[in-house]
């Protein structure tokens, strides 16, 4: 019920108000006022008449000048309040004139700003006003008002600045609704009204969360009226003008209009897309970082170029652009729905970035997504970034670890955990890497790999899983982690026990153990270990180690020893500076890694296994076993039972070796456990022994070792009785005759007491024993019966010279032995006369020569040098399976450290092999071997001479050469039987001169290489002195290849160099030998370049070195590879190079008008350097350097000299000469060369700022440049070509033209005439002048630059009296080199004038000779 109106008093008040003379009483005043604005109220729109006439007074009161102007705020405040009202019941008739309106809004807008503060006593009073305000729509009139622009402006910053998040809801919706009617209906939107709005959508210090809140509503829901001037506000942020706060939040407006109005934001998007594309590189990074946050907020991507376009962003030229779209892919990649797949396929790319910060994102960003949706990503993906822990930086490797065992542990547990067992095989690879080593590779499986929460049966589950997928190289690098753990807990161990003794005794001897102790353990850890166990050494916490000496035990329990870990960290603290390595010294220390829970739970998955018939799972169970007990037996304690039951119960012979091996292993921890059931075991034991097969005899021998307390003596004195029945009876001899070798090993004593019976057997019953059926067989695997059994015998008798306790006492017995070893070796059977098969005495022959090979390891010495040849000639065996098992054989023992290394000349022999694949295999074991043992050499820093490295072994590859059978004679004038033997000693010195890159590490090597081979002849054969002219003659052939090779004059050898005495013993010195002193008369300088040029392409060494990459390393994500090739196109880039440009080509065609793509493979300006002599030139073949037999020195580019060295060193060498005449003419034609004036030549300044083209013969087209400048010390000009590349060049040797119409004519060299090379033979034969070192050129195919008929072609010298391998390609790459040829010639005419140059130039270098 409405109230009743006192028109009356309300007439009244008007009239007291409109009579009160101001300024008067502010108490009066407000007295008045209180009481208008408490009767106004009741006064509804819809008042009679007479009310309304009622209401004059006050209407025309409450306008007053005095009072709208009044300087006191409450008084305004009140008179705002009644002129609200007035407004309110004359709507929607205008109370007032324009001008009393809009100082009346002026009001009302003034009382509006203290909104904010709600504590005020008028508080309400302003909420009223703005109510009133809302609900009339009041504010309309300022829209028909002229000149109210700043009004509005003003009541929009006043409502923006006191929203306030606290208010009521009433009062924010009441600001909205004020705002949102004027913009709604006005026609005219002032830029700065728009800016208000806009730069009230950010959160700020200034704008409240509530403002933003109100003006996103206000664009939202005027979205349509406001686009075209809010774009235009946007449009101008990159201008001078524009706003500076809205330069500095542009990209936030832009997301808060997309939150508001996504379609304002979709018709901004064309300048989006110019935003990724801008050539600044701010402007992009914010950009993407943007539409990351777009493309995640709105839940799906709907505007397709903005996906597109964001997307190429990632291959983007800019590292840091690349980064941030990577990033923001990240942060929306679920919302991105089908366009996700191409977003990975972009990180796959960008995993092998050119920089590491950007592989480090890409690597971080999948794994990110892997963790949270597994089936976005594929296993190709995640194995690509498996990669990068062999990244070139420490840090890529790090982060790849890190985040690849996120992925891991996070699915570890699931179904999808079966796709991810590879991971932990992939970290186990890094074992060697010096960021991880054994202790980060255990830390990773103990504590990363894993969630703390899963339990051991799941633990293990995985653990079989994974070892199911292992390689031999990744059972290693397990091994190597157990290794270094179990060395480690022993020094812990015997630290802790140092420690206490000292607090006992304080002695200087322990404080030495003790630092000793430090060291040692810090092998294991890193460079500040032991600065680290300095410091634990020195805690007073006393608790700490007795937590450690716990968890060292190993039958503490995994949940024990997980709470012990946990209690030692909290009570040191997280910030404690020894956190981190007392957290790596708890998981060494403990079994967290694999304990005596994980050992049953791994038997228990067994029966599982077994039972379901998983071969593959119980395998794998078995191997997991042998491994953790070969380092730590201790965990098989309180499994005894189980594991011999495996013996018994299991049908799978694999599965009892495997039971048998842990035994033999853990067998001292286990004899106590098994005191009841000894008997039966030991039975079962020797029923493996007797009638098992050889591997299980052989593991049953250890096993009964290992459970005896007395090494095994007793039980195997009685085993060894039974197995000499069993010989006599000759039954079950394989395992029988393996038995018998076991226990010659293990127990010498026992098998010395009847030794004689197993040596008779053997040598008068079975070496000479016949093949006893026919077999018209001539495979490998015919062997018969009778052969296996004479090999088992031969490993019986062998093992018995290699027992594992005082071997020292048997040599004087090894004289028995070696006769009948050398006839098997030599005959294949114990004499010349036996009618045995070819196919058993091959197999004898190769085991006697394995059985050789055995003995060295500790016999040697007592091997005479004649015995060892033989060994050595295995490899040229006519049986091509004896050549390949011996080669295996070598090599395996070489590896292992199981055989002198001079054993490794074998490699070499096989460089003659008829078999392609066994060739190419000797080789690889060869650069294995080198590598491997150089590498050795340089970690134990070996200063026991020239013995220890690779190149000491000549001594010995010359000495088994010598004595070939088939070494030539020397007196003979045939060439092909010295063939193989250049080949063998090519092949070896290759392998030595070619594997570093080092080149003063190469000519220490080549200083030692020439050093052996003249102390060796300066020596005489020690044995048969009639092969030492072989020797001698060897030793040059030797010479002239290693100088060929190198062509590098290195200083003498300054090291000693000791040659074997049971191979050579020295000589007078007067009888000093030169080198090529003893070179055969047959191996002419011809000769040997054919030799040299049919050594297969890749055993010959190219003639000059490959030059250092100016790559960075942090553009180089993948390891190198050794060498440098030049391509056939991209002006003569490395592989690296060309992969690296590749991919920013690729970068650039994404890019749209980013960076411009390199143009024809040339390096940019910032890489390009000036071609210096001694440099490849880019894109250009490399030259040939020309051979001089006896002078390694000659080429300037070999020694790294200049071409004006060099060109000294040939004129001094001519002035030498006694010819003058000739030189006089040599110099003459030198001068004037074809096509050149004289001139010319002497002043080369007239190519300066011409314009010239260039011919690159790899890219098969000109360049065109202009010639910039001209040195004349190096007689170089520098050539500025038109693509920015810049070069240095001597114009005498290029192909070029001018090309700005002054000459068209090609000056490129070319030889004398066919005429002047024949006069110049007759008139100076000896002559060594050299020619002009042309580049080889090939015919010009550009139209272009096509060349008439009556033109000559360009000419290049020939090259060296080289042998081409006579085929039509080589020929016409001859043909070509010559350039004086015809296209018509017949091709046996070619031939002839081939041979005829041939001969000149085989003249011209025996006369230098």
């Amino acid at each position: 019920m409405a109230a009743t109106v006192d028109t009356k008093k309300i007439v009244q008040l008007g009239k007291r108000l409109g009579e009160l003379q101001l300024p008067s009483s502010k108490d009066a005043l407000l007295k008045l006022l209180k009481q208008l604005s408490a009767l106004l109220p009741n006064v509804d729109q819809s008042a009679s008449e007479e009310t309304r006439r009622a209401l004059a007074p006050c209407k025309d009161a409450l306008v007053r000048a005095e009072l709208l102007h009044h300087k006191d705020k409450e008084v305004k405040l009140f008179v705002a309040t009644c002129a609200s009202e007035i407004l309110r019941i004359e709507a929607p008739d205008l109370p007032y004139n324009d001008d009393v309106l809009k100082d009346l809004f002026e009001l009302i807008v003034n009382t509006f700003k203290g909104l904010s503060d709600m504590q005020s006593p008028l508080y309400q009073k302003r909420v009223h006003i703005l109510e009133t305000v809302s609900a009339i729509k009041s504010c309309l009139l300022l829209l028909d008002i002229d000149n109210c622009d700043d009004v509005i402006l003003d009541m929009f910053k006043t409502l923006f600045q006191e929203a306030r998040d606290d208010h009521p809801s009433n009062i924010l919706s009441a600001m909205l609704n004020i705002m949102a009617l004027l913009v709604k209906d006005s026609d005219n939107y002032p830029r700065p009204l728009v800016m208000e709005i806009v730069s009230n959508l950010v959160k700020s210090k200034k704008t409240s969360a509530a403002a933003s809140k109100v003006a996103s509503e206000v664009i939202r829901e005027n979205a349509q009226e406001l686009e075209p001037n809010v774009i235009g506000l946007l449009n101008t942020v990159h201008e001078q003008s524009a706003d500076p706060w809205l330069q500095q939040n542009y990209y936030e407006v832009l997301f808060e209009i997309h939150r508001c109005a996504p379609k304002m934001f979709l018709a901004y998007a064309p300048t989006i897309v110019e935003g990724l594309v801008n050539g600044d590189e701010t402007i992009r990074v914010k950009t993407v970082e943007l539409l990351g946050r777009v493309f995640s907020s709105q839940g799906q991507a709907v505007d397709k170029q903005l996906v597109s376009e964001f997307i190429k962003r990632i291959t983007d030229k800019s590292l840091n652009v690349r980064v941030a779209t990577m990033q923001s892919a990240r942060d929306c990649f679920d919302s991105l729905g089908a366009d996700a797949k191409e977003i990975i396929e972009k990180l796959e790319d960008r995993v092998q970035d050119t920089h590491d910060q950007g592989r480090m994102k890409a690597v971080t960003v999948i794994c990110d997504i892997a963790k949270t949706n597994l089936e976005s990503v594929p296993m190709k993906v995640l194995h690509t970034v498996a990669d990068r822990l062999r990244d070139t930086k420490a840090g890529t490797r790090n982060l790849a670890m890190q985040k690849l065992t996120n992925v891991y542990a996070t699915h570890c547990g699931t179904p999808e955990s079966e796709k991810l067992e590879w991971i932990p095989i992939k970290i186990l690879k890094c074992v060697n890497l010096k960021e991880f080593r054994p202790h980060g590779i255990e830390l990773a499986f103990s504590e990363e790999l894993f969630l703390p929460e899963l339990p051991v049966s799941e633990r293990t589950k995985h653990w079989i899983a994974m070892f199911s997928q292992f390689e031999g190289n990744d059972v290693k690098g397990l091994e190597r982690v157990l290794s270094a753990k179990q060395r480690f807990q022993l020094e812990m161990k015997e630290y802790l026990h140092l420690r206490q003794d000292l607090k006992e005794e304080n002695a200087p001897e322990l404080e030495k153990k003790l630092q000793d102790r430090f060291k040692s353990m810090a092998e294991t850890f890193d460079e500040k270990a032991e600065e680290s166990l300095a410091k634990l050494h020195q805690m007073k916490d006393n608790s700490i180690f007795k937590r450690l000496l716990t968890l060292l035990e190993p039958s503490t329990p995994y949940s024990v020893s997980r709470s012990i870990c946990d209690d030692l960290l909290s009570t040191i603290g997280v910030k404690h500076p020894q956190y981190e390595f007392l957290r790596l010294l708890a998981v060494r220390c403990s079994f967290l890694l694999f304990g005596r829970e994980h050992v049953a739970a791994v038997l228990d998955e067994y029966e599982t296994f077994k039972d379901s018939g998983n071969k593959n799972a119980v395998s794998s169970c078995m191997n997991l076993l042998l491994v953790f007990s070969r380092y730590f037996p201790e965990l098989m304690d309180g499994v005894q039972d189980k594991i011999f039951n495996l013996l018994k119960d299991s049908e799978d012979d694999a599965v009892k070796n495997a039971a048998l091996q842990i035994i033999s292993r853990s067998g001292h921890c286990l004899r106590e456990k098994i005191v009841d059931s000894r008997s039966s075991i030991d039975l079962t034991l020797e029923t493996f022994c007797l009638e098992g097969t050889r591997e299980l005899a052989k593991n049953a021998i250890s096993a009964i070792t290992a459970l005896s307390s007395d090494a095994g003596l007793k039980a195997l004195s009685v085993l060894y009785g039974h197995l000499l029945k069993a010989m006599e009876s000759k039954a079950h001899l394989p395992t029988v005759l393996q038995s018998l070798g076991c226990i010659a090993q293990t127990a010498m004593p026992v098998f010395e007491t009847r030794e004689s019976d197993v040596v008779q057997y053997v040598l008068k019953d079975l070496l000479p024993r016949e093949r006893s059926e026919d077999s018209t067989k001539s495979d490998w695997d015919s062997r018969s019966e009778e052969c296996m059994l004479k090999i088992y015998g031969l490993k019986a008798l062998i093992k018995s010279y290699l027992p594992n306790k005082d071997a020292n006492l048997r040599q004087s017995s090894l004289k028995t032995i070696q006769p009948v070893l050398l006839n098997l070796l030599r005959f294949g059977s114990i004499n010349e006369e036996s009618k045995s098969s070819d196919i058993d005495k091959a197999h004898m022959r190769l085991a006697a020569a394995k059985a050789f090979l055995r003995l060295s390891r500790i016999w040697d010495k007592e091997i005479p040098a004649a015995t060892s040849r033989f060994i050595m000639m295995t490899a040229q065996d006519p049986v091509f399976d004896v050549r390949q098992k011996f080669l295996l054989k070598t090599h395996q023992y070489l590896k292992l450290q199981r055989l002198p290394h001079k054993y490794a000349i074998v490699y070499p022999l096989y460089s003659v092999d008829s078999r392609k694949d066994i060739v190419q295999e000797a080789q690889r074991y060869m650069t294995d071997f080198i590598d491997n043992t150089r590498r050795n050499v340089a970690r134990l820093k070996s200063s026991e001479g020239l013995n220890v490295h690779p190149e000491y072994h000549l001594t010995s590859l010359i000495h088994v050469l010598a004595h070939h059978p088939q070494f030539p004679d020397l007196s003979s004038s045939e060439t092909a039987p010295y063939e193989p033997f250049y080949k063998q000693i090519y092949s070896y010195i290759h392998a030595l001169l070619g594997q570093e890159t080092d080149v003063k590490r190469e000519e220490n090597n080549l200083a030692a290489v020439l050093e052996i081979f003249r102390r060796i002849k300066n020596t005489e054969d020690a044995n048969v002195p009639a092969a030492t002219q072989n020797l001698y003659a060897l030793c040059d052939i030797g010479l002239h290849i290693a100088k060929d090779l190198s062509k590098r004059s290195p200083e003498p050898y300054k090291g000693d160099v000791r040659l074997p005495s049971n191979l050579y013993k020295p000589v007078d010195e007067d009888s000093l030998k030169e080198d090529g002193s003893n070179m055969p008369s047959a191996l002419t300088s011809t000769v040997l370049n054919r030799f040299r040029s049919s050594m297969p392409k890749g055993a010959q060494r190219g003639q000059k070195r490959a030059e250092g990459s100016d790559d960075d390393e942090d553009e180089d994500p993948l390891p190198r590879k050794s060498g440098s090739a030049e391509t056939k196109k991209g002006k003569g880039k490395t592989p690296a190079r060309k992969g690296k440009e590749k991919e920013a080509e690729s970068m650039s065609e994404d890019d749209g008008d980013d960076a411009p793509k390199r143009k024809r493979g040339r390096p940019t300006k910032e890489k390009q350097q000036e071609d210096t002599p001694g440099q490849k030139k880019r894109g250009r073949p490399a030259k040939k350097q020309k051979v001089e037999v006896d002078s390694p020195a000659t080429s300037a580019d070999a020694k790294g000299q200049t071409p004006k060295s060099s060109a000294k060193k040939e004129k001094e060498k001519e002035k030498q000469k006694d010819d003058g005449a000739s030189t006089t003419k040599r110099k003459k034609q030198a001068s004037h060369k074809p096509g050149k004036s004289e001139s010319e030549e002497k002043e080369p300044e007239p190519h300066l700022g011409r314009r010239v083209k260039v011919w690159w013969p790899d890219d098969k087209k000109y360049y065109r440049g202009v010639v910039k400048s001209y040195d004349a010390k190096r007689k170089r000009h520098h050539v500025s070509y038109d693509d920015g590349d810049r070069e240095t060049l001597d114009m005498s040797k290029e192909r070029w033209h001018y090309v700005d119409g002054k000459e068209k004519e090609d000056t490129s060299p070319s030889p004398p005439p066919r005429e002047q090379a024949k006069a110049k033979k007759r008139t100076s034969e000896g002559s060594s002048q050299k020619k002009p070192k042309g580049k080889k050129r090939t015919r010009d195919s550009d139209d272009e630059h096509h060349q008439s008929e009556n033109e000559k072609r360009p000419k290049v010298n020939g090259s060296n009296a080289a042998v081409v391998n006579g085929t039509a390609e080589a020929e016409s790459s001859q043909r070509d080199a010559l350039g004086d040829t015809d296209d018509d010639e017949p091709l046996d005419s070619y031939r002839r004038r081939m041979k005829k140059h041939d001969r000149q130039q085989q003249d011209k270098v025996a006369a230098a000779v």
